[in-house]
């Protein structure tokens, strides 16, 4: 992800307590399942069509990231609303790219966390399925290997 676009999002993130344009509209969720639990997100940020990221256009949303404890070998399922698929979006772990552009509704990551160490998990929705699009949305979710 290209830096300017990184800070677009960081500034957009920290400035969260503020309301920006189309808040009364509410934000697609996205769902995480892994050992037998499911976890729903609100986007941290979110731009509806028409509105940019680099113009500090779009809703964002001071939203805690839910938890969703995992086996220390685990497949974690990630399912998106058709509305964010059509356009693509990428699954980060870590910090780190878990794959190439997606454009399904579901999507299987599989992961390997020490028990007891954390991650968090990015869906970060695109406004075109390729590699310069913009960042069009954002949902956090906070991985904990351990008991179930």
């Amino acid at each position: 992800m290209p830096r300017r676009r990184a800070a677009a999002i960081a500034v957009l993130v920290a400035s969260a307590p503020l309301v920006l344009a189309a808040c009364s509209k509410p934000t697609p969720r996205v769902a995480l399942y892994a050992n037998g639990t499911t976890q729903f997100a609100d986007a941290s940020v979110y731009c509806f069509e028409g509105q940019s990221i680099d113009n500090e256009e779009c809703v964002v949303a001071s939203v805690d990231a839910p938890e969703l404890v995992m086996r220390q070998l685990d497949w974690v399922g990630v399912d998106v609303p058709s509305e964010i698929a059509d356009n693509g979006y990428v699954v980060e772990v870590g910090g780190r790219a878990a794959g190439r552009i997606q454009q399904s509704t579901y999507f299987t990551v599989p992961l390997s966390l020490p028990d007891g160490e954390q991650t968090t998990l990015r869906v970060v929705a695109l406004s075109a399925p390729d590699e310069t699009a913009d960042v069009t949305g954002v949902w956090r979710f906070a991985l904990k290997s351990g008991e179930s």
